[in-house]
């Protein structure tokens, strides 16, 4: 027969407090930490002397404080003998010594046992079902990719102890455009300089995932390694080609470690990831079909009257361009030329103006551009003599040199100015054939 709980030691009981999974911790009326369990060290990363006194809210994220409080106050108004132990089904973020981590909560009301004197805590590490949920939650928000994936890449963390994992897009080349790691680290800057060998080149070349320790990397990444405390690095690609390649790169704090089924956690991680950053690459397509100019990239006839439209009641001015010369030169040279010609000069009209201006292809060989304040008279003079010039200088096509002019009519309108501010293109284009008439590669301001 088993003896009885007197004859228990202290020892017993604290040892059977101390699921391998779980953190168990005392906190009194005060939210204090007066007690913790020693899994506390290898689950939070801190030692468990060290968090007894502190205060428990301290270790929350502020996003989840008024849940946990919620929690805490529904066990103490609880009827002991019917539910002791509240676990919710909503996680919460508890910092750890590599940054906050998602925990299931469990309570248990324990104030009147002078044993105990406080509220038992159970905090269990159950991250995978949570950051799938919040992943896919994000994914139909309109949100950055990184933002997205990254519950993503703390669920590879997750199922693959020991290991930092980040992503990595945009790759156009030769640079990532972004990297997207769970926590701050120095590796981050090491995989926006590395170049030549560095692993994901290999991985996004279409040679699948790779592997590497640091002792085959470039020195300046092995440094990064050696400081980060990391041995290994595993490179999957996510989408290994086009504008939007991307991979997920998974340092290994123990190369000897094995990977305990890895391969398919990271195969996983990346068919979701490369659904997000897919679509979010068709929806930036569809964007810029709808608002800029096949040919020229600049923005089409709708999207500049849209931004006109929202200037206003402010200060605006709008150029209204005509090129001259240019049928000449698309009938003598054909539509490839003339293509060239067009796009040759949307790249100088864009070089030109200033950086919150905007050019747009309204048709044929027709340009606008929207200033924004300030857009005095002056302005709008030197801003237009430097479109002439611009547009005037030889263009180097298949066919040879051509010459093209422009004629410029400009309209502006002050804050308190009179009727609506899509009139001021017909006004500007009725001050551009002022200029045509006057022999072409000039401007004249309404």
């Amino acid at each position: 027969m088993a003896a009885p709980d007197a004859d228990r030691s202290p020892e017993f009981f604290q040892k059977l407090s101390q699921p391998t999974g779980s953190v168990i911790l005392v906190v009194d009326g005060d939210l204090k930490i007066s007690w913790v369990s020693e899994s506390a060290e290898w689950i939070l990363g801190f030692p468990a002397a060290a968090l007894v006194g502190a205060d428990g809210l301290d270790f929350l994220h502020p996003d989840d404080l008024p849940f946990v409080l919620g929690v805490l106050a529904e066990v103490e108004e609880r009827d002991p003998t019917q539910i002791r132990v509240i676990a919710r089904p909503s996680p919460v973020r508890v910092r750890t010594a590599t940054g906050h981590q998602w925990f299931e909560i469990g309570a248990e009301h324990r104030a009147d046992d002078p044993h105990v004197a406080g509220t038992v805590v159970r905090l269990r590490p159950e991250p995978t079902q949570v950051l799938v949920d919040r992943f896919l939650g994000l994914s139909m928000l309109d949100l950055p990719v990184g933002d997205i994936v990254l519950p993503l890449l703390e669920l590879l963390e997750h199922e693959v102890p020991g290991s930092l994992t980040m992503l990595a897009h945009d790759w156009d080349g030769e640079r990532f455009g972004a990297v997207v790691p769970t926590r701050p680290t120095s590796l981050t800057a090491a995989v926006h300089a590395a170049s030549g060998e560095a692993p994901w080149v290999g991985a996004l070349g279409g040679q699948g995932a790779v592997r590497v320790s640091a002792t085959d990397v470039e020195a300046p990444l092995a440094a990064a390694m050696d400081a980060a405390g990391v041995a290994s690095l595993w490179v999957d690609p996510t989408t290994p080609s086009g504008e939007q390649g991307a991979c997920i790169l998974t340092w290994r704090v123990n190369d000897g470690l094995p990977w305990r089924g890895h391969d398919d956690s990271l195969a996983r991680v990346c068919r979701m990831a490369a659904l997000v950053i897919e679509r979010i690459a068709d929806e930036r397509a569809l964007r810029r079909a709808a608002t800029r100019d096949p040919l020229t990239g600049l923005w089409n006839r709708a999207a500049f009257y849209d931004a006109l439209g929202a200037r206003d009641g402010h200060d605006v001015a709008v150029l209204f361009l005509d090129l001259d010369g240019f049928k000449p030169v698309n009938d003598r040279h054909g539509h490839d030329v003339g293509d060239a010609v067009l796009r040759e000069v949307a790249q100088r009209l864009s070089g030109a103006v200033r950086v919150d201006d905007l050019t747009a292809r309204l048709g044929g060989d027709e340009f606008a551009v929207l200033l924004v304040p300030p857009c005095g008279r002056a302005e709008v003079e030197r801003i237009a003599d430097r479109l002439c010039a611009v547009v005037s200088a030889p263009i180097r096509t298949t066919a040879g040199d051509v010459t093209v002019g422009v004629s410029i009519g400009a309209a502006s309108r002050g804050v308190e100015g009179d009727g609506a501010v899509d009139e001021l293109v017909t006004i500007a284009d009725r001050a551009m054939y002022e200029a045509k008439r006057a022999g072409g590669s000039a401007w004249r301001v309404a």
